[in-house]
């Protein structure tokens, strides 16, 4: 669910650290800066092969990209300079990048034909799903709270498959 609740997150951290809707829209397009520009490299990374290489690969992108997106919550919320949380953003991106195409390839290692096609199936639906809901959950973590919470909230969404 993340990079679907990337730019209203982060517009929002921004506007509430620098008090600027720039400063959030810098924020949020330097997450997909961040995200294009690694996204080509991270995948190569994760194209090794399969194994416990990419097992591994996934595992650190993921956690590591969380405790970036919770140290950027915090800095934001401390409303720290612009170039630190834009730093950090373009960070919180970089690490996943490329996260959503090898899950891809590794299920394609794991699964035959059959199950494949249902499984990329379920993978469409909930990448759907994950695009309508996740705007909400914003939304819902900005009305009950500070705008670091959507930001925190952020991280949870890593915990599932990438979409």
């Amino acid at each position: 669910m993340p990079a679907a609740m990337a730019a209203l997150a982060l517009v929002f951290l921004g506007n509430h650290a620098a008090d600027s809707y720039a400063a959030g829209a810098i924020l949020g397009g330097s997450y997909a800066l961040g995200e294009a520009t690694f996204a080509p490299w991270r995948g190569r990374v994760l194209d090794r092969g399969p194994g416990a290489g990419v097992h591994r690969e996934l595992s650190v992108a993921l956690l590591g990209s969380a405790a970036v997106l919770f140290a950027l919550a915090l800095l934001g919320q401390a409303r720290a300079p612009l170039n630190l949380l834009v730093a950090f953003a373009v960070a919180a991106a970089a690490l996943p990048a490329g996260v959503p195409g090898g899950y891809r390839a590794l299920v394609t290692e794991i699964l035959d034909e059959e199950t494949l096609l249902v499984a990329f199936s379920w993978d469409a639906v909930l990448l759907e799903i994950e695009w309508l809901i996740a705007p909400a959950l914003v939304t819902a973590a900005l009305l009950t709270s500070q705008p670091a919470a959507a930001v925190l909230a952020w991280p949870c969404g890593r915990c599932s498959p990438p979409g």
